[in-house]
């Protein structure tokens, strides 16, 4: 006999999941099981990635198309997930939870795609989740060093007030340095707290 059913996973994900089966107890009742599956209906997100072979474009998997490949959460100071709650296309989004920081958020090192002296344009999609408040302003921002100057700078690309139930887009450029960038790190920021929660979605950053 085949047991079917279905879960829908907290927009904000889960610290904890165990899949179990049950039946009245007793040493005469015993069972197998066999076959089981847990998808979400298809190895096809629905998302396509815009810098799959295309170089003129500097952040990869933007879409999620490929789960949290190229992603990573700055300074590990929050939990990153691929979530199918409400993207704003396709299938997939990325949720950003149990923030401990204002820089908290996910990041993408961009350094090996950037081309020197050209002008990207930027563009990404954010809304708040779960029990985060409304209208916390979300950052997106560069972190990039070059040879010329040495240390940190930061270029902030633009910022957008985070909604519930409402995707909410950043836009804005970047002016690659003439003589390049050693290294460049893209990340988003909002006012720390745990309960600042965010989903990010179509996360674009291509020439001019």
């Amino acid at each position: 006999k085949e047991i079917k059913g279905k879960f829908d996973c907290p927009e904000d994900g889960t610290t904890s999941c165990l899949l179990y089966f049950e039946a009245p107890s007793g040493t005469d009742v015993s069972f197998a099981i066999d076959d089981v599956q847990m998808s979400t209906g298809s190895n096809n997100t629905g998302n396509t990635d815009p810098a799959e072979n295309n170089p003129n474009h500097a952040v990869t998997n933007g879409t999620f198309i490929h789960g949290l490949d190229g992603w990573s959460a700055f300074g590990n100071s929050s939990v990153i997930n691929a979530s199918f709650a409400k993207p704003h296309s396709g299938k997939v989004c990325c949720t950003c939870t149990d923030r401990t920081a204002v820089w908290s958020g996910p990041s993408q090192d961009i350094q090996a795609r950037l081309q020197p002296g050209k002008q990207y344009i930027a563009s990404a999609w954010v809304r708040a989740i779960g029990g985060s408040s409304d209208h916390k302003r979300v950052n997106m921002t560069l972190k990039f060093q070059t040879a010329s100057t040495g240390g940190d700078q930061y270029h902030g690309i633009g910022s957008t007030e985070a909604v519930q139930g409402e995707w909410k887009e950043i836009k804005g450029k970047f002016d690659c340095p003439e003589d390049g960038t050693t290294s460049c790190l893209l990340y988003f920021e909002a006012p720390s707290g745990t309960d600042v929660s965010f989903a990010i979605d179509d996360v674009q950053m291509k020439v001019n």
